[in-house]
């Protein structure tokens, strides 16, 4: 599978790494689908009922914005740039000029994700 990104890397005031995702998708779109209860990312490997449960959950719902950005996770993963690196990553967005639209969960919000799902898809 071949994912093509258009990314900016931008250090910003306290010496972190900025990671932009450019896209023409609008962030915020969410997907939906037939069967009840996979609105989030683990849609694929779990019901999401155990995460809506949990009162301290951070799963992401099945945006665009936010698939992208494990995505980015993903991609940084592979770089291996940061590894080992505290504090490296600054934020991780992900804009759409087309709808003039942002996305940015939290570093919290996706070391949680990336997580759970290397969790039930590990990652090398």
């Amino acid at each position: 599978m071949l994912i093509q990104f258009k990314v900016i890397l931008v250090q910003n005031k306290l010496g972190q790494i900025d990671i932009i995702n450019l896209t023409l998708e609008n962030p915020f779109t969410k997907y939906k689908s037939k069967v009840t209860g996979t609105d989030f990312l683990t849609y694929n490997f779990a019901s999401d009922f155990k995460e809506q449960i949990k009162s301290n959950s951070l799963i992401l719902e099945r945006r665009e914005g936010n698939m992208q950005a494990m995505q980015l996770m993903l991609f940084l993963n592979e770089l291996k740039l940061f590894s080992g690196k505290t504090n490296a990553i600054g934020e991780i967005r992900v804009i759409s000029s087309y709808h003039a639209k942002e996305i940015n969960p939290s570093n919290e919000e996706l070391l949680y994700n990336w997580n759970i799902l290397n969790k039930y898809s590990p990652v090398k």
